[in-house]
């Protein structure tokens, strides 16, 4: 049973949404996955800690490596990349304007691209320790 005091927001997704905003909504929905799989993994793997950038973007840290991700809404396009220690892997990601996303040009869902990070992060950081 709801209190009189309680609020209950709404929203509506209408028909010929603004892409930005589209954009803007499944980056958020992607760096809310990548933070839950990064909390998740965490359990197995260590600390991971997340930083979330002033432009938009997420920094995620584990052991000696580092995960960058960014996204301009406007555009769509963005990159991400991979520092480990001397080796440095790049590329580069867009949401389309009907939400799917790209990752080096190949279609993922956002739960799969999220899944994928996080373990290139906890493979390398195994290499690394071996």
């Amino acid at each position: 049973m709801m209190d009189a005091s309680s609020t209950v927001e709404s929203e509506r997704a209408e028909p010929g949404a603004n892409p930005q905003q589209i954009r803007a909504e499944i980056w958020d929905s992607l760096l809310s996955m990548l933070r839950v799989y990064a909390y998740a993994a965490s359990v197995n793997h260590g600390e991971f800690r997340l930083t979330f950038v002033p432009s938009g973007g997420l920094r995620i840290e584990h052991e000696q490596l580092t995960l960058l991700l960014s996204l301009d809404t406007a555009s769509g396009a963005g990159s991400w990349r991979l520092a480990e220690a001397a080796i440095e892997r790049s590329g580069d990601l867009r949401i389309q304007d009907d939400g799917r996303l790209l990752v080096d040009g190949t279609e993922k869902a956002l739960d799969q691209a999220a899944i994928e990070w996080i373990e290139c992060l906890t493979k390398a950081a195994r290499k690394q320790s071996s």
